[in-house]
This record gives structure tokens, sequence and C-alpha cells, in this order.
């Protein structure tokens, strides 16, 4: 039995869409929770969150890519959102000054960095927005990986992230996708550099800064 031309595209058109991205009929789950999130004095902030992605993939994967993020502290009255699918690694005020470590999601990210360089973005928060900093200018070794990033049920939508995440919950969640520990090295046994995302991504190697 052929199916007519009319009948095939009616087939294809959807898995087509989400190939490329296409917003044909793909709806969106947004997550939105509550984080208690520790600094290096020992205290513990709250952080409101936010997390969006496509309902499901192509072909026919049960959760679609993710599209964007956001956060916001409101005793500082900060906030930071993005159509970033990358991770939230850390959030941490550090003698006055809020930085805020995002995992890079793409080549570009690492535009003007070495090699050697994390592929993370630092940003720090001057009071009125955001900017990005160098990794030399970052207090690496007082930064902690404390943000947590499993908010996703890999099927179930209803099961994403909700209410407040504690401390607790992020240190005995089952797959062990949240551990607090020095930033720097998390980031070192991660091996991920700005060398591994480009060829990864299949680009040219980025030479290092000339001192």
């Amino acid at each position: 039995m052929k199916l007519s031309r009319l009948a095939y595209l009616a087939f294809a058109l959807p898995f087509t869409c989400h190939a490329f991205d296409l917003p044909f009929g793909i709806g969106t789950n947004t997550a939105r929770w509550s984080e208690e999130v520790r600094q290096p004095d020992g205290s513990v902030l709250i952080l409101k969150r936010e997390a969006k992605r496509q309902s499901f993939g192509f072909p026919l994967a049960h959760r679609g890519r993710p599209i964007s993020h956001s956060l916001s502290y409101a005793p500082l009255n900060l906030s930071w959102s993005a159509d970033w699918s990358g991770s939230l690694i850390s959030f941490e005020i550090i003698e006055g000054a809020p930085y805020l470590v995002l995992a890079a999601q793409r080549q570009g990210d690492c535009e003007g960095k070495k090699a050697s360089d994390f592929s993370v973005k630092f940003l720090k928060w001057t009071g009125k927005q955001w900017h990005e900093i160098k990794q030399q200018d970052a207090p690496l070794e007082q930064m902690h990986h404390n943000l947590y990033y499993a908010y996703w049920d890999n099927v179930d939508s209803s099961k994403d992230a909700k209410g407040l995440v504690t401390l607790q919950k992020k240190k005995d969640h089952s797959d062990s996708s949240f551990e607090y520990r020095s930033l720097a090295v998390y980031l070192e046994k991660s091996s991920d550099t700005c060398e591994v995302l480009t060829r990864m991504q299949g680009g040219r190697v980025i030479p290092p800064l000339k001192k």
C-alpha cells in the first residue's frame, strides 16, 4: 500500500520539525523550585529557580531539549535568565560579591579563552547586572559546586523539581548527581576544558593566549 504525497507529508512533517527544533505541536515543560544553597562561610541561602524544556523530542524521546533557565535571589534584588541549555554549577556570595558559574554550551562560549581554561562561564554581579569575568579573576579556590541539576525526571514531567529542594534532598538524591565540593576539584576531575569542548564539537583547538 502506497501513501499519497499528502498522507506522507502529514506523517513525516511532525518528525522533521522535531529534528530541526521547529515548533510544530511541541509543548513546553516548566520546572519551578526553591533551593537551599550552601555558602563558603557555612550559611545557607534560598534561590528561586526555573527551567524550561520541550515536552518531547525527536523522534519519540520522552523529553525534549532544554530551552531556558532562570534564577533569582530576592535579598539582593538580583536575577539571571537566558536561553541556556547547559547546567548551572555554582552560585556563591564571596566577599560581598555574587558569582554565578555556568557550564559552557558550545564552542563559541570559549572564544578568547585558553585551551586549558575550564569550559565554563564565570559571571559576577556588579549591583545592577552580570558581567562575565576571566577564570583567573574568579575566586575559584573559594568556590564550590553547590547547585542542583537533577531537576528533570527522565520520563515523567510530574516528577520534575518543585517546592523546596533542601540540602539534604540534594545530598540524598539517588543518582548522586549532586555533591557539595570544591569547584576547582570538581572541574579538574571532570576534565571539561575548552580544548575538549572544541574537539567534541569538531572545531579547531583554541590556541593559548599570549602572556
